[in-house]
């Protein structure tokens, strides 16, 4: 009887947007292993609502939506030493979510240079390249990264590049990030269930 549930909660996973960052060369810094962190999103009393996230790369989203919805958010870090997408993070947002949404601004640690690229990639679709900005007033961390700001009104799959094209772009696809999810979920279930 415990199967039909497992599947129940990984049917809504499938119905959910997920989109990756990752540069290259990747990220410095970041997580000792790949790490899933879920965040509350609630926009019904506060929107835009502010999620601080202080993780390794990301450091807060701003997330607008066109009516209040109470939700989560999961975003995936990936350590630069990783051998699956290095020194990248991505989201990972219900379908509702990403049907609300007006728009998303996502602060990231990156590279001390001048310019920072993006390219923001809709599967099917001609991929549109956005000029990321540093955050005001500037910030450094420990590391010598500097803050970066991107606005987005899509959970699609993003590449932050460097002042040149990125050459091989090691982007984890759509489905293994579903796997990952649902492994977590699974772990969680397994670990936390009471007979």
């Amino acid at each position: 009887m415990k199967y039909p549930i497992l599947l129940a909660l990984m049917v809504p996973m499938a119905f959910a947007y997920s989109g990756g960052f990752a540069t290259s060369p990747p990220l410095l810094g970041g997580p000792s292993s790949n790490t899933i962190t879920n965040f509350d999103l609630d926009t019904r009393e506060d929107n835009p609502q502010t999620i601080v996230t202080n993780l390794d790369f990301v450091q807060r989203v701003i997330i607008e939506t066109a009516t209040g919805i109470k939700s989560h958010i999961l975003i995936t870090e990936n350590p630069s030493s990783g051998q699956l997408s290095p020194g990248s993070f991505s989201f990972t947002v219900p379908q509702k979510v990403q049907d609300e949404l007006v728009r998303a601004t996502i602060y990231f640690w990156g590279p001390d240079q001048e310019t920072l690229l993006v390219d923001h990639i809709h599967q099917g679709q001609t991929t549109e390249q956005i000029a990321a900005v540093r955050a005001a007033p500037e910030q450094t961390d420990a590391q010598g990264r500097v803050l970066w700001v991107i606005t987005t009104t899509s959970f699609s799959e993003f590449i932050p590049l460097g002042t040149t094209e990125a050459q091989d772009r090691n982007i984890i696809p759509f489905v293994i990030y579903a796997a990952l999810i649902a492994l977590a979920t699974l772990s969680a279930i397994v670990l936390l269930r009471t007979d």
